[in-house]
């Protein structure tokens, strides 16, 4: 019986020091490992088979069949409960909201620290709370060295849990996880410690089959494929959808229940049980849960510029 199926082979040469990643999918570039078989952490029934023919690595992108997954400590597709770091990398932070991160510049980031931009694929943790990521240069994108569990600034890097850098932000200290449109912040090292703000910076999150050219906001759909859309049977703010920062505000009027859309800002998703906005963490959006009893922060706003005035 097979043990695996191919889905496609790539011819790919190793990348130039001034370029990054235009893509962001599930499958990662050879370039980024090198030649041997890796596993995917983010879908353990795929994997990535490098192999250097005349100069160049060839990529074949693999899925297991069935229910099984790949695991590098048996080099082939085995049951799942025989995967050690197959079980235990969903409970890395972030990996629920953000397991890909594509940061993208057309102004100082470019031109100045280019190897730190394109696309950065959790790999692992920092004090086992906090997450790391990896572009395919080789660099980190973690908290700093100086960082915390209660006090944390973003910083890209040759290593992680260093002060040590060429792009970063420290706008918030707050900030546990990377998220879609977090864009403001941004600073970029020029040179010699000069940093300059970069307002171009595009950030983006992708997980399962999203990629650059396909990302799009998750919908729920019934099952006859339309679009179900949540409305207001009571009074006060509405989840629209576990894990999701954008929330429905209803009010009462003459007419019934008025309907505006809000959405929480910095990265927070809203929390029915606690009527507000707060870290993916604390709702078992990234399964991490060690900071349950952390302060949580009401940040959010509404499409007419106003507030929820039925919000806690």
């Amino acid at each position: 019986m097979l043990q695996l199926i191919l889905f496609s082979l790539l011819s790919v040469g190793f990348p130039s020091v001034t370029s990054y990643e235009d893509g962001c999918g599930i499958y990662p570039k050879c370039s980024q490992y090198g030649p041997g078989t890796w596993q995917i952490l983010e879908d353990c029934r795929k994997y990535i088979i490098c192999t250097l023919v005349d100069g160049e690595l060839v990529q074949q992108n693999m899925v297991c069949p069935g229910d099984l997954v790949y695991a590098e400590e048996y080099g082939k597709c085995v049951d799942y409960n025989m995967a050690t770091y197959c079980k235990i990398f969903p409970d890395t932070p972030c990996y629920a909201s953000c397991p890909r991160f594509y940061l993208e510049s057309t102004g100082p980031g470019k031109e100045h620290q280019d190897k730190r931009l394109g696309c950065f694929r959790l790999s692992g943790t920092v004090l086992g709370v906090l997450p790391r990521y990896q572009n395919s240069h080789a660099q980190y994108l973690a908290p700093d060295g100086l960082s915390s569990q209660f006090l944390i600034h973003w910083l890209i890097g040759e290593k992680w849990g260093t002060i040590n850098g060429g792009i970063r932000n420290q706008k918030y200290d707050y900030i546990r996880c990377p998220y879609d449109g977090w864009t403001q912040g941004w600073e970029v090292d020029t040179g010699l410690g000069n940093w300059v703000e970069d307002k171009t910076i595009v950030a983006t999150c992708f997980s399962g089959d999203e990629d650059v050219s396909t990302h799009k906001p998750t919908q729920s759909t019934t099952s006859a494929g339309s679009t179900q859309q949540p409305g207001c049977q009571k009074e006060g703010p509405v989840m629209i959808e576990a894990c999701m920062s954008d929330f429905l505000c209803c009010t009462k009027s003459s007419s019934g229940l008025d309907t505006k859309k809000c959405h929480c800002k910095n990265g927070l998703i809203f929390s029915e049980e606690l009527g507000l906005c707060t870290w993916p963490d604390l709702e078992g959006c990234t399964k991490h849960n060690q900071m349950k009893n952390g302060t949580t922060r009401s940040d959010y706003e509404c499409e007419d510029g106003g507030i929820c005035e039925t919000m806690i």
